[in-house]
């Protein structure tokens, strides 16, 4: 007697049952050959759109099973069962600000990008607010009085006494404690221009707030734009420097170390 169940639902299973044998992350292959232990009659090219479909940050796939937020791809190939608490997921109706096709390959898309991270890690449920540049949100009670900003902008003064502003594309702020995140952001820039005025700004910042300010440098690496090891080199004011490849900031392990030195700081 044929099995009616979906493809989708054979997946699901398949998935569950590599994750209970310690198998994470599981491949294609090893989803598709799972379901052909069984059911062998299940085409190879039927199944793979549905793999697609059913995965909550890839595009495209088979209609049938897109909206079926089953799997997580965390690399090239490489796919968990979907946990909302680990992994992050596209922002919520009427919450978070939904990314369109013109703005995926936009600085503004990265920090916005970074600012749901921040939000679902340590932000504080139900204080979002705003959208763009104009987004901020409470961190959570165990970073009481710390806010987080898009756009924000952080006086410091020159030698010769003159006050001008640098605003960070994100920054974490307590006005309270005089303590401050200042997070910039580069996306495929070809210009080493610009990686010079932002090591400038965190200079001066750097000599205004001292040890109460951590500035952090995050590059957005595509095929495109300067070496790493070079912007990094020009990025030397900074306490940090992080170098994400493209088409691995969708994998929540690619930030990690990223929330390790914010939540270091912020507990200091």
């Amino acid at each position: 007697m044929s099995c009616k169940k979906p493809n989708w639902i054979l997946l699901k299973e398949c998935g569950e049952r590599l994750s209970r044998d310690g198998i994470v992350p599981f491949t294609r292959r090893q989803l598709i050959d799972c379901v052909h232990e069984e059911h062998p009659e299940r085409e190879e090219g039927s199944l793979n759109p549905i793999i697609q479909g059913m995965t909550v940050n890839l595009k495209g796939g088979a209609p049938g099973s897109i909206g079926k937020n089953i799997f997580y791809s965390v690399g090239r190939g490489l796919f968990e069962c979907f946990n909302q608490e680990k992994h992050i997921f596209l922002p919520k109706e009427n919450e978070l600000v939904q990314l369109s096709e013109r703005t995926k390959y936009t600085e503004d898309y990265i920090r916005d990008f970074l600012m749901d991270i921040l939000y679902r890690r340590i932000g504080l449920e139900g204080t979002w607010k705003g959208s763009g540049k104009t987004t901020s949100f409470n961190l959570k009670d165990e970073f009481k009085g710390f806010r987080c900003f898009a756009e924000r902008s952080l006086p410091y003064t020159l030698p010769a006494g003159e006050i001008i502003s640098h605003a960070s594309d994100i920054l974490i702020s307590n006005n309270e404690s005089g303590k401050y995140i200042s997070i910039e952001i580069k996306h495929r820039s070809s210009v080493t221009d610009q990686f010079k005025c932002r090591s400038y700004d965190i200079f001066h910042l750097k000599k205004s707030y001292g040890s109460n300010l951590l500035g952090i440098m995050v590059y957005v690496k595509t095929t495109t734009g300067i070496r790493v090891e070079h912007a990094r080199s020009l990025c030397y004011f900074f306490d940090h420097f992080f170098g994400i490849p493209f088409e691995s900031k969708d994998a929540p392990v690619s930030w990690d170390r990223l929330l390790l030195v914010v939540k270091d700081f912020l507990k200091s």
